[in-house]
């Protein structure tokens, strides 16, 4: 999160659900996490399955896909091109442009 000091977050609905986004467009990077309730339950699934819980098959597709439905929607030549998990639920994607 030390990367994202100081950057306004965004809201952005995507395949139904609110996303936060912590953009930093110069740098092209970008933090996606749920909202605040949506983080929270998810953390509460985990602590009551002992961590065992993963949220979903595969569930950095999702927080990819909303990343590119998020950049597409500033410039449509965008796209994210590696990221990872920060820590659970929250992702870190880089993008170019052009």
């Amino acid at each position: 999160m030390e990367n994202y000091s100081g950057v306004d977050v965004e809201r952005f609905e995507a395949n139904g659900q609110t996303w936060r986004i912590f953009d930093k467009p110069a740098e092209g990077r970008l933090m996606i996490t749920p909202t605040l309730g949506k983080a929270a339950a998810v953390g509460a699934a985990q602590g009551a399955t002992f961590g065992l819980s993963r949220g979903g098959a595969n569930p950095v597709q999702n927080f990819e896909a909303a990343a590119n439905l998020f950049i597409k929607s500033r410039d449509k030549t965008c796209q994210v091109t590696s990221g990872s998990l920060v820590v659970n639920p929250q992702y870190e994607f880089f993008y170019t442009c052009g």
